[in-house]
């Protein structure tokens, strides 16, 4: 698999220690729609799809034959809290998504537009141990590619995976 394309169940980092309060930001190249939904990205602490808090502190998902984000983040009181960008990202055209989740609110900008934004996330916690995957295995992997993946505030690379060392880039 060349550097930065999604595939199914492909672990990026093994144990990563996740806080309250974290920015993603990565740059996303949709190649094309798929007929069924789509991953793109999943921070977890389980082996499960959803329905636990930890299942989903952050997952990127490409809707039904379509290139619109659905992004969800897991909250204590409401496992896959989850929204949706308002318009289609254009395929094969890299776009720049910035995720930020702080207190109670979460924002998502697309080439530098907000398109996303909620004040209604309930409470979370810190968590260790969680595994990052370009895309997870519940899902079929988005046919896309990833150039750049930054976390920033409050999250913390411990091991590195097979993916990882494969050069995927990654700045944490």
């Amino acid at each position: 698999t060349a550097p930065g394309t999604v595939t199914r169940d492909n672990m990026l980092y093994a144990d990563m220690d996740v806080g309250v309060d974290f920015e993603l930001e990565f740059e996303l190249t949709v190649r094309s729609k798929k007929g069924d939904w789509t991953n793109v990205f999943r921070i977890t602490t389980t082996n499960n799809n959803m329905g636990t808090y930890g299942d989903r502190l952050l997952a990127v998902f490409l809707k039904n034959s379509d290139s619109k984000l659905h992004i969800c983040t897991d909250t204590m009181t409401q496992p896959s809290h989850c929204h949706d960008t308002p318009d289609a990202l254009p395929l094969e055209t890299p776009q720049v998504v910035r995720i930020k989740v702080e207190g109670s609110r979460k924002t998502v900008h697309v080439a530098g537009v907000r398109v996303i934004e909620v004040n209604d996330l309930g409470g979370r916690q810190r968590h260790s141990g969680a595994r990052v995957y370009f895309s997870d295995k519940h899902y079929n992997a988005a046919n896309a590619s990833v150039g750049s993946l930054v976390f920033d505030s409050g999250l913390t690379v411990n091991t590195p995976s097979a993916a990882e060392q494969e050069g995927v880039e990654c700045t944490a």
